[in-house]
């Protein structure tokens, strides 16, 4: 059962004011964690060097910290494929190596406190990046005003060209949804429609080994930013505010429950900071359309009957927060100062006034 609701209101209250106090001490000048679970493999060492280059140049050399989790492969391999000194330059002490998921290597690194300093007080955002995910190019400064004007603690950039794949189906190629997905009439606008039928839904992703990538996460040209019930785990930012609830392994014991699997975290993760935090309006998670990235979709992760076990065990334990999987707005503006949400015990305390088209 969920943890959370062992606890009772007063309780949560006071667990969310205490990771919320631990926030506000934190220094003024707060970076973006880029996180990555690695292997080595050249493709995947380029891959992460050019973005890491990008991202430095476009942002500055005290935007960002860059942490490796090498899954597979050893710091060794990378070093022998980078220039001298790369490596330590923009890596150094900020690595760890172990045969794990990624999810599951942020929490290593989180409860190691790994690059020195607690991460509630150095990072105002992680971004946890699957390796074949291409960030050349993006404009880090509309994302980032994005980001913040979404009101979000979740949030994802959308995927231009193939869309993004969640866990959940990362190795298959699923023929459709038979009844559960539609599209509205005008085709332009691409607004998924579902309808309440999680519980078939997701018995549906156990069964099925042949599923299509998720249409949530495309590109959608008329929009800036949409807000929706769901985000992927290919490459979302966490905010401070959340990123310990998730990261901290008593918070959510059934979030990820298999070490050696990590499928349905994404199905329940926005409902659940959306009641942990007490977030109105549908602002828990959003996707950033105005500036997309590539996911290169070089289907690494070879899933298994653990990964199915994990998925079927969130869903059967968090059932209430399962997401149905659908755009609640497409924001199409956005003011040049909107506000930003501030999480606390008591909820939202401001939300971010955006301009919204519904549909």
């Amino acid at each position: 059962a969920l943890a959370l609701k062992m606890k009772s209101p007063l309780v949560l209250a006071s667990l969310i004011a205490l990771l919320a106090s631990s926030v506000r001490a934190s220094t003024p000048e707060l970076k973006i964690l880029f996180f990555w679970a690695v292997d080595g493999q050249e493709r995947t060492i380029q891959l992460v060097r050019q973005n890491v280059e990008d991202a430095v140049a476009r942002g500055g050399a005290d935007c960002c910290d860059f942490m490796l989790a090498h899954h597979n492969g050893t710091v060794e391999d990378w070093n022998r494929s980078l220039p001298r000194g790369w490596y330590e330059k923009y890596i150094g002490e900020k690595s760890l190596t172990r045969y794990a998921w990624k999810y599951h290597l942020l929490q290593d690194a989180y409860t190691m406190n790994l690059g020195g300093g607690r991460w509630e007080q150095r990072y105002e955002y992680i971004w946890a990046l699957d390796s074949d995910i291409r960030l050349v190019g993006m404009n880090y400064l509309e994302f980032f005003k994005l980001v913040r004007a979404s009101g979000s603690p979740l949030v994802s950039p959308a995927f231009s060209g193939k869309a993004g794949m969640n866990l959940a189906e990362q190795t298959s190629k699923r023929v459709g949804h038979q009844g559960d997905i539609s599209l509205d009439s005008a085709p332009a606008t691409g607004h998924l429609v579902r309808k309440d039928n999680r519980h078939q839904h997701r018995h549906h992703h156990l069964l099925n080994q042949k599923t299509s990538l998720n249409p949530l996460g495309n590109q959608r040209g008329d929009c800036k930013l949409r807000h929706t019930d769901f985000v992927e785990m290919t490459a979302p930012m966490l905010s401070r505010q959340v990123f310990a609830f998730f990261l901290q392994r008593l918070q959510c014991p059934d979030c990820m429950p298999n070490p050696k699997g990590e499928w349905g975290l994404d199905s329940v993760w926005c409902n659940l900071v959306e009641k942990a935090f007490l977030i109105e309006d549908n602002r828990s998670c959003a996707y950033i359309d105005a500036t997309p990235v590539q996911h290169l979709d070089w289907r690494t992760t070879h899933a298994d009957k653990e990964f199915e076990a994990s998925a079927k065990a969130v869903s059967e334990k968090l059932r209430p927060l399962l997401a149905n999987q659908a755009n609640f707005d497409c924001v199409k503006e956005v003011p040049m100062k909107a506000e930003v949400l501030v999480l606390s015990a008591r909820g939202p305390q401001q939300s971010a006034h955006l301009e919204s088209g519904h549909g």
